[in-house]
């Protein structure tokens, strides 16, 4: 009778684990922290970044030239964590062919970021990169 009862009482706390009575102690919050771009992709004959907007807020800033670099840029300077980045990225590439694109994704900070250009794909209207934490 007692086994019964026990895993009565272990079944019944489980259910309410599971439904959250005892799980997290509520939202995480992002970290503040700045974006990198690094420039893996070697087919590049041209690499410029720029950021269009932070939070919706238009940015006339300063843009950055990777081409021939490989090591991590930073774009932003420190922004409060949950801050929506949108960075425009053109990649140009004249080795077999010319193809050029222009593209632009948002990033959210939480902690330092590194967005890595991978590759891109012109025709298909898109860029390969990782996103990654960084320091």
């Amino acid at each position: 009778m007692r086994t019964i009862r026990l895993i009565g009482i272990l079944v019944g706390t489980a259910f309410l684990w599971v439904l959250g009575c005892g799980g997290s102690t509520g939202p995480a919050t992002k970290g503040e922290g700045r974006i990198y771009v690094q420039n893996l992709y070697a087919g590049a004959s041209e690499v410029t970044i720029w950021v269009v907007s932070v939070d919706g807020e238009v940015v006339q800033g300063e843009h950055y030239d990777l081409t021939g670099r490989s090591d991590p840029v930073p774009v932003t300077d420190v922004l409060p964590g949950g801050s929506k980045v949108v960075l425009h990225f053109h990649v140009a590439t004249f080795e077999y062919s010319q193809r050029a694109g222009d593209f632009e994704y948002e990033f959210e900070v939480d902690g330092n970021k590194l967005i890595r250009i991978k590759d891109m794909y012109v025709h298909e209207g898109r860029l390969v990169y990782e996103e990654l934490r960084y320091g």
